[in-house]
Formats: structure tokens, C-alpha cells, sequence
């Protein structure tokens, strides 16, 4: 019986260390800079606000990323915010990035942005998918093509 309680415990034991259920962060280079995965990044952080255009291309063909555009005065876009966020966490292969619309109308008006808020997702240089509006965190999760 005991042998077997053992056997049991150190199978279990085993499972859980091979299939670890915490998403670890893990850092990547983004425009020569050393950022985690695990979180969402302000565009700003990551691009030079002159280059912003050609830099956010740049990120686009070397990483799968997931884009929040939102306007910091819009009430859906507050409501995704804590949504894209816990997704995020969730993720440790997607790069997440939120962009004020206001910041980089460039940016807005090259990816045809309409409305407040919307989501597009990138993945080895194509988009992958657009949403636009407020959704449960488990549809942007399944919509976005890339979590």
C-alpha cells in the first residue's frame, strides 16, 4: 500500500513539474531592446515616435504580436484594458502591444483603424485577425488567432 501511495505521488509529482501550468515571462528583442513576454507594452516603449511607422513593421515581420488600439478617454477601450491585460499574462509567445490612437495616427490610418476599440494580430508578417468592439476575454482569446 505504500509503495504504491509512493508510486502515485511521485507520478503525480512528475506530471505537474513536466507540465508546469504558470506561463513563465520570457524576454525578447524588440527594436534592440530587451522586453517580456507576459505583459502589455506601450508602442512609445518600443519605437522611436519619428520612426514609429517603420519600426512597428519591423516588429510585425520578426515577432507574433497582438495590438490594442484604444483611445485613452473611450469607455470600451477601459473595459478591454483589465481583458488584454489578463491575456497577456496568459501568453508567453505573443508580444502585446497598446497603441493610443491619438499618438500615432500614421499608424492608425496605415492598418485602416475605424473604430474604438480594435484588436489585430500579426504572426510571421500577415495579419491574422481583426476585432473591433468590446468582447469577453475568452472571445478575443479564441477571435485574435494567435493565443
Amino acid at each position: 500500500m505504500i509503495n504504491t501511495t509512493r508510486t502515485a505521488f511521485l507520478i503525480l509529482a512528475s506530471i505537474l513539474f513536466c507540465c508546469n501550468f504558470d506561463i513563465q515571462a520570457r524576454s525578447i528583442i524588440v527594436n534592440n531592446k530587451q522586453v517580456s513576454t507576459g505583459k502589455v507594452h506601450a508602442l512609445e516603449s518600443l519605437v522611436s515616435h519619428e520612426n514609429a511607422l517603420e519600426e512597428l513593421y519591423a516588429i510585425i515581420d520578426s515577432h507574433t504580436l497582438f495590438i490594442d488600439f484604444y483611445g485613452p478617454k473611450c469607455e470600451p477601450c477601459q473595459t478591454m484594458r483589465p481583458r488584454f491585460e489578463a491575456l497577456a499574462q496568459e501568453t508567453d509567445h505573443v508580444l502585446f502591444i497598446k497603441i493610443n490612437m491619438a499618438q500615432f495616427p500614421l499608424i492608425v490610418k496605415a492598418l485602416g483603424v475605424r473604430s474604438l476599440p480594435t484588436f489585430i494580430s500579426f504572426k510571421n508578417g500577415q495579419e491574422v485577425s481583426r476585432i473591433v468592439g468590446a468582447v469577453s476575454k475568452k472571445q478575443l482569446k479564441i477571435k485574435s488567432g494567435v493565443c
